[in-house]
């Protein structure tokens, strides 16, 4: 389901339940159809983790920076600190 699911990964018990999920407004319905759903992949192994992306960032101290999902780095996220009092 989807263009992400490069694997075609399919299991109609998961396909329902994700079906179900996006169909839910509640937020806690929802993410208990979603856990649920993620749990039948993960026994199926529907997953398998290749890779594990560490992201670094180095800056001065007096200068801050939210890291993003996306890694993108932006320079309109770059924060002023006060510098440390030695």
């Amino acid at each position: 389901m989807g263009v992400a699911n490069r694997g075609r990964y399919t299991n109609p018990a998961m396909d329902a339940k994700l079906e179900e999920a996006l169909r839910t407004v509640d937020d806690k319905k929802r993410e208990a159809l979603l856990q649920e759903a993620s749990r039948l992949v993960i026994a199926d192994h529907g997953i398998l983790p290749l890779h594990f992306e560490m992201a670094v960032w180095a800056m001065r101290r007096e200068f801050g920076y939210a890291a993003r999902a996306d890694q993108a780095t932006l320079a309109q996220h770059v924060t002023s600190k006060a510098p440390a009092v030695r």
